[in-house]
């Protein structure tokens, strides 16, 4: 936000003073502004919540006021990010309405629905969805591409196989 200030207020000097360069610092301000309401700190709030830093995650997804705002993309990491941190509040309900939330909006890489497929399945799996957790994993085999996506997934059958 001060980015967008510092611009506009350049803006408004370079435009009393009859520089026509006021006009493009204002523009800048504007588009800088318009991204903010756009994308918001969801990004940040991914990064911070799979470095592990859950309270930084929550605090900046604290700062979108209006999720409904962000574009299609943005929102469906706002979901996965806030199942992240709804995980590891142990609120497993919330994360799963969320990871639903995240994979119907459709997020950008193989990997990261695959990722969260995985955290579906896990949630599933707690609750003793035991049908619904291997159909989440079917999907992990199919979409993942990191090997370590593929181990967890491995384990959680194995852990599949040992309730049944």
């Amino acid at each position: 936000m001060l980015v967008v200030l510092l611009c506009c207020a350049l803006g408004v000097v370079q435009l009393r003073a009859d520089v026509g360069s006021g006009v493009a610092f204002l523009v800048a301000g504007a588009l800088f502004a318009y991204g903010h309401f756009r994308y918001g700190p969801v990004w940040l709030a991914l990064r911070a919540a799979r470095a592990g830093d859950i309270d930084r995650a929550a605090t900046l997804l604290g700062q979108v006021r209006r999720p409904a705002m962000l574009s299609r993309e943005s929102s469906a990491y706002y979901h996965l990010t806030q199942a992240v941190i709804m995980l590891a509040r142990c609120e497993p309900a919330e994360a799963e309405r969320a990871l639903h939330g995240a994979l119907s909006l459709g997020l950008r890489t193989r990997n990261d629905r695959a990722v969260a497929h995985l955290l579906l399945a896990e949630v599933l799996l707690a609750r003793s969805a035991r049908i619904e957790a291997e159909a989440q994993l079917d999907i992990v085999d199919a979409v993942a591409k990191k090997p370590g996506l593929l181990e967890r997934a491995r384990a959680l059958r194995a852990s599949l196989a040992v309730r049944s």
